[in-house]
């Protein structure tokens, strides 16, 4: 079947020439990467929530192993920069992920030659697995999920799939719900083992805060302030018209508006209204800010500033794009508001609601909950409380991986 899979990848060389231009790191790409160490724990993290919900483990890892190589890798740039920003001193090199071409796989496990793989969530590639497999280098999925979206794309590949789903040491997942997946996938059963998320424990405890690094809203006492992270087109247009009307209540209300993707920032400014004044994060040079809306043009910085808020809206819940991670507000306790579309972090969503989250079908929706928790200030801060307890009582994912883990290194 491998013979088969490398015949088909012959077919997407001259997409891949396209695709190195645009993304950058061609080299690294290709497998050619210089990690000056070897014989440590490589893990993969595709993006930013991957980097996030790693790095419980690295530093577990760390902590237990000092002496140990640890590399990271990623897919995205964003998920390089964030890696870049909060791991650096904890791993000894940091690279992008090659391409599942045989040569670059074959390059970098021989670059690296390490003892362990572990790849966060959903990452399925064949050459990976089979030359792992060839070389005898231990290879572990972490913090495994399976979305809706991620169980049909790899249902109609899984002919290709099946004969590698052998090659995994362990599958540890979030949920039952995630082991019945890839159960359905064909992943051998004596192989799966759920351990929860460790996004949970990404969070310490006490609450990070990131308050004293941060511009502050003028006055201090401005309230309500809003934050809605993470947010795809159209849920600007439609925070925006939610916000004015809360202003019309409250003229002192704030709200931060973070795009999910920072490139966005010019088509999102173009929608704010000429009577309500905006400033760009990066503008900012004064331990203050003024202006009624602070948009967040820089990668990294949102869960820091869901502190400075008193309430939170959900991006990517209002359209069908599956949800953002809601345990970034609740680590500060800031309650949560989130629409109908919630199948990325379905279980997530099922466990903050009524605890520190509320579901709300639509605009008019939203508008109602939105003033009604306003009014009762006192409330917002159970429900943010509530949510803040609900992440320690969920804790320990990470352990669980770690005690995996030590028996394979």
């Amino acid at each position: 079947m491998i013979f088969l899979y490398n015949f088909i990848l012959l077919f997407s060389l001259p997409f891949v020439f396209f695709y190195l231009l645009k993304k950058g790191g061609a080299k690294e790409r290709l497998g050619f990467i210089l990690p000056g160490k070897q014989r440590g724990i490589w893990i993969h993290a595709v993006s930013v929530g991957e980097v996030k919900a790693a790095e419980p483990i690295i530093k577990l890892l760390r902590q237990n192993l000092p002496e140990t190589p640890i590399f990271l890798s990623t897919v995205t740039s964003t998920g390089r920069e964030v890696a870049k920003k909060s791991l650096e001193k904890w791993v000894d090199y940091l690279f992008y992920f090659p391409l599942d071409f045989p040569f670059s796989i074959i390059k970098v496990i021989s670059s690296l030659k390490p003892r362990l793989i572990i790849l966060m969530e959903t990452e399925l590639w064949p050459n990976l697995l089979y030359f792992s497999h060839h070389f005898s280098v231990p290879i572990i999925l972490a913090n495994g999920r399976l979305s809706p979206a991620s169980f049909r794309n790899y249902s109609r590949f899984s002919f290709f799939l099946k004969p590698f789903l052998s090659y995994f040491s362990s599958l540890l997942v979030q949920t039952e719900r995630d082991k019945k997946g890839f159960l359905k996938l064909g992943f051998p059963d004596h192989l799966l083992k759920v351990v929860g998320n460790t996004k949970f424990d990404h969070y310490s405890l006490p609450s990070p805060s990131g308050k004293d690094s941060l511009p502050t809203p003028s006055p201090p006492d401005a309230y309500p302030v809003i934050c809605a992270g993470s947010t795809h087109p159209p849920e600007e247009k439609l925070i925006l018209r939610i916000f004015q009307r809360v202003k019309a209540e409250y003229p002192a209300a704030k709200l931060i508006l973070a795009p999910r993707h920072p490139e966005r920032v010019k088509e999102v400014e173009k929608l704010i209204p000429d009577s309500l004044s905006y400033i760009l994060r990066t503008e900012i040079s004064s331990p203050e800010w003024s202006e009624t809306i602070l948009i967040l043009n820089t990668v990294g910085e949102l869960q820091n500033f869901y502190s400075l808020s008193d309430v939170a809206i959900m991006g990517g819940t209002f359209v069908p794009v599956g949800g953002h991670n809601p345990l970034e507000p609740l680590s500060h306790r800031v309650p949560v508001i989130f629409g109908p579309h919630v199948f990325n972090f379905a279980e997530i969503f099922s466990l903050i609601e009524g605890k520190g989250g509320i579901k709300v079908k639509n605009e008019k929706e939203l508008e109602r909950v939105l003033l009604s928790w306003l009014k009762k200030r006192m409330d917002l801060e159970k429900e943010g409380e509530k949510g803040y307890n609900l992440i320690a009582e969920n804790r320990g994912a990470s352990q669980r991986i770690w005690e995996e883990v030590s028996r394979r290194v």
